[in-house]
């Protein structure tokens, strides 16, 4: 993955993850998910679905700040499940474990909106 927002930093300043892709609702565009990875990607290494508001109630001077051990408990999602329209089961589990109260639905699948950077 290559980062495309913050990096995503424990309290001390520790950089662990990098925000690497945004996902959007499909029906309305509103940033929904916050995707975090290793940067450069690391074998072993899935992604992190973290919801929209979660995150940027995290960010702090330009960073996301997590604690190490909350990211490290956190479930992980492989790139082909966040791409599979079908696959919502990792949106529960991210929503269950960072608290979300959105509930997603087949109407306003997430999915990641093209990445036009280059």
């Amino acid at each position: 993955p290559t980062a495309v927002g913050p990096q995503v930093v424990t309290p001390s300043g520790k950089e662990i993850r990098a925000v690497t892709d945004v996902m959007a609702d499909s029906a309305t565009g509103a940033p929904t998910y916050v995707v975090i990875a290793a940067v450069p990607a690391t074998a072993g290494t899935d992604s992190t679905a973290i919801p929209y508001s979660t995150a940027t109630g995290m960010i702090r001077g330009g960073k996301l700040i997590i604690e190490q051990e909350k990211l490290a408990g956190a479930p992980k999602v492989d790139s082909q499940a966040l791409k599979d329209p079908a696959s919502m089961a990792w949106q529960g589990e991210s929503d269950s474990y960072w608290g979300n109260t959105r509930a997603a639905s087949k109407e306003s699948m997430q999915v990641p909106k093209p990445n036009d950077r280059g």
